[in-house]
């Protein structure tokens, strides 16, 4: 029989899944909170507890030298059991790190995790260097979706209206493009910061614009070198914006952003699993590039008449 969208969508993901290296769906090493093997182990039990995630990687020295993972739930059995910890050394309550290389397909993921016995690896480069952390529940959103039951993102970015999105530069594009189905694509950059950086050539200031395949990104914010906000919009609902008197554009903003409350960015990372980074379901459609067209001149041309 037919297909219904759902099994067809499956089978994409799980073709996708076959073609696709994990270097896509990890969590960068820039995003992901460590812990020095140094601590005793009261202090890493306090900051596990802080940090809120399942699994926490453990270093000696510097992050490309990763010695375990501290597991949560080895943390509450031990407080259930009434261990004394100040008795115990961080390698008693370690687990060994299990790592794997970046060119390691999403879909082989399945069989290493189950071989393995891990739920979470650490993503290494050709020089040894710790890239980033993959875990299952990568895995698994990325072939059926979310599947936390919750409508994930929302907290992440600010939606102009119009097509005009504000997100985290670190935001994955394959994120960016389920949220606004632009269908931006790059043969080698995974986040829309890294985009507009390599299109730019150089180190990205405020205020540069890039324009790529009819889409306008804009760079609102920088932490150092890289790209912490980006607005992305079609080019023709930038343009229209720009024209606007800054009180016009205040007013726009003000009407039609839905603000989001960043301090719940990291709850919703990853299931809370290994570090804050954003990932971003489905969420929002912006209105078409002729509705584009059509509605922002408009504001414009309703403030000439007016003045007029």
């Amino acid at each position: 029989g037919e297909l219904d969208a759902v099994e067809r969508a499956l089978i994409n993901n799980l073709l996708e899944a076959n073609e696709t290296e994990i270097v896509e769906i990890m969590t960068p090493r820039t995003q992901t909170r460590f812990l020095n093997v140094e601590m005793g182990v009261e202090e890493m039990i306090e900051h596990v507890r802080a940090y809120r995630h399942t699994r926490v990687p453990v270093f000696r020295g510097h992050r490309d030298n990763l010695v375990g993972f501290i597991h949560a739930e080895d943390i509450l059995n031990l407080m259930a059991d009434g261990v004394e910890l100040s008795r115990l050394s961080p390698e008693d309550i370690m687990h060994p790190p299990v790592v794997v290389p970046l060119t390691k397909k999403v879909d082989e993921m399945f069989d290493f995790f189950r071989e393995h016995s891990v739920r979470a690896a650490v993503c290494l480069n050709e020089f040894g260097g710790v890239e980033g952390f993959v875990t299952i529940y990568d895995v698994l959103t990325y072939v059926f979706g979310d599947i936390s039951g919750e409508s994930r993102g929302v907290h992440l970015y600010q939606e102009r209206d119009l097509n005009i999105y504000e997100v985290p530069g670190e935001m994955r594009l394959t994120d960016f493009n389920n949220l606004t189905h632009f269908g931006l694509e790059d043969p080698r950059m995974t986040t829309i910061g890294g985009v507009a950086f390599r299109y730019l050539d150089r180190l990205p200031r405020v205020g540069d614009q890039v324009i790529i395949e009819g889409m306008s990104l804009s760079i609102l914010e920088m932490d150092d070198h890289r790209i912490s906000r980006i607005r992305v919009a079609h080019a023709v609902a930038e343009e229209a914006l720009s024209e606007l008197e800054e009180e016009d554009r205040a007013a726009l903003m003000s009407e039609t952003s839905r603000t989001a409350d960043m301090s719940t960015v990291e709850a919703l990372s990853h299931g809370a699993d290994l570090s804050s980074a954003p990932v971003v379901s489905d969420s929002s459609q912006g209105s078409s590039a002729d509705e584009v067209d059509e509605t922002i001149p408009s504001v414009a041309t309703q403030r000439q008449q007016g003045r007029a």
